[in-house]
């Protein structure tokens, strides 16, 4: 078991997937096929980017998300990601609408595009993929996972590795830095690979009271609830 706990940012959309099945025992991305709506959207919105200053800023990391590349930053897909830093954990909530990163990329997209009142939007992406055209109109809060205990083998590195060398780097800071060491290791995340039951995680939405411009952390309160 780690000595420390690990921190998931989501959103309401989730919780009752997560109660029902835990946390990474159910996969949305896969359940609603994002990745193929998001390939089936990039060329749209590449076609359409010169009439959308909201596609042109978005489009490549969408491109990055489409191919799932894993090289420097991290746009993989499909598996729940944990950090030894709350606060890495609540800017994800708080920046990902949807809870999120692809599902939010998408679902602007849907809506950008259906502005614009493309037909291929409007009417082909709304019939073949129903659910994710019905996030535009549900709005969700921000929510922090905590989950203690977490066992060695439920976990790999964020980029696919053995984690170990995160958790002795861990470790050692939290030892050396005991009253800053979330802030030296919020980049040290792991994938989950094995789901947490809901009755082991403790789950709080989360109340932004500021989002932190121009480099400032953000200011937010926690609200426990109950799965």
């Amino acid at each position: 078991m780690l000595e420390f706990p690990l921190y998931h940012g989501t959103s309401t959309i989730f919780l009752e997937s997560i109660k029902e099945h835990g946390l990474g025992g159910w996969d949305p991305i896969k359940e609603w096929r994002v990745l193929e709506c998001a390939r089936h959207l990039l060329p749209i919105a590449e076609a359409h980017a010169e009439h959308s200053e909201v596609i042109t800023n978005h489009i490549g990391t969408a491109r990055k998300m489409v191919s799932q590349v894993n090289d420097g930053m991290n746009f993989q897909h499909g598996q729940v990601y944990l950090s030894p830093a709350e606060l890495t954990a609540v800017r994800y909530a708080t920046s990902k609408k949807k809870g999120s990163e692809l599902i939010s990329r998408v679902v602007l997209f849907i809506e950008e595009l259906t502005r614009l009142k493309v037909k291929a939007v409007t009417h082909d992406i709304y019939n073949e993929f129903p659910r994710l055209v019905e996030l535009q109109d549900i709005d969700s809060a921000p929510v922090l996972i905590e989950v203690n205990q977490v066992k060695k083998d439920s976990l790999l590195s964020e980029k696919g590795a053995l984690p170990n060398e995160n958790i002795d780097f861990i470790q050692s800071i939290k030892i050396k830095y005991p009253d800053s060491w979330e802030t030296i290791c919020q980049q040290s995340n792991f994938r989950l690979i094995a789901p947490v039951p809901a009755a082991d995680l403790t789950v709080n939405l989360i109340s932004v009271r500021s989002r932190g411009f121009w480099g400032m952390e953000p200011d937010y309160g926690l609200i426990e609830v109950k799965l």
